[in-house]
């Protein structure tokens, strides 16, 4: 009974998450969805980092960081990074690199997110950002998520008037990349780039404007 119990308890858990994250993509699209407060980039790409380190046993890197500020919602745009990384552990293993770093491109702050996991098939590729869209479908519901993460994610990225784009390959990894406007940049900080390298030979395309076709 108490085993019983449990699992009912886990299962409707993770119905409240789906529907919270269902209504904040919808959220998402309203004007009022966003508090944005002039940020100072390398504090926040830092901060979000520095709490993944505990949470899995993976190589975690933090590959320089831009400076000046930009207009963000802060509690929103953390939310999507976590998502995003929570996806990288997921599709890496033990021993595997998961790297953030941030530099600045015309004015927008560019937030970068790689591994070294298994990488994702050409043909999912164009589907990752879709509802309910799960590219490994050995998972299943309780280990695998419901398929939401990234596509929240990329309603935050854009409520920010920003973009998200990813390459991968099989047994190559992953690189994300969220690009978000309005950048006034600062003094150079030690050790960090103003200006993204390209890395790892993976050539980043943006998702097209209609992929979320699922809806429920």
């Amino acid at each position: 009974m108490e085993e019983t119990r449990d699992v009912v308890l886990a299962e409707l858990g993770r119905m409240e998450r789906i529907v919270d994250r269902l209504l904040l993509v919808e959220r998402a699209l309203s004007p009022e969805f966003l508090r944005l407060t002039p940020t100072p980039a390398a504090e926040f790409v830092t901060s979000v980092f520095r709490r993944w380190p505990a949470t899995a046993d993976r190589r975690w890197v933090l590959d320089g960081v831009a400076p000046g500020s930009v207009p963000i919602d802060v509690d929103q745009l953390t939310l999507a990074l976590d998502l995003m990384l929570e996806n990288a552990v997921a599709h890496t293993g033990v021993g595997d690199t998961i790297a953030v770093g941030s530099g600045s491109v015309d004015g927008h702050l560019v937030v970068r997110i790689r591994d070294t996991g298994k990488g994702i098939d050409a043909d999912v590729l164009p589907h990752i950002f879709e509802r309910f869209f799960r590219g490994d479908r050995g998972r299943s519901r309780r280990t695998g998520g419901a398929g939401l993460g990234l596509s929240v994610s990329r309603a935050v990225v854009r409520a920010h008037g920003g973009e998200i784009r990813v390459a991968s390959a099989p047994g190559a990894g992953a690189a994300f990349e969220v690009s978000l406007p309005g950048l006034c940049e600062g003094e150079p900080i030690a050790g960090a780039p103003n200006r993204l390298d390209r890395h790892g030979g993976l050539e980043l395309a943006p998702q097209p404007a209609d992929a979320d076709v699922h809806h429920v």
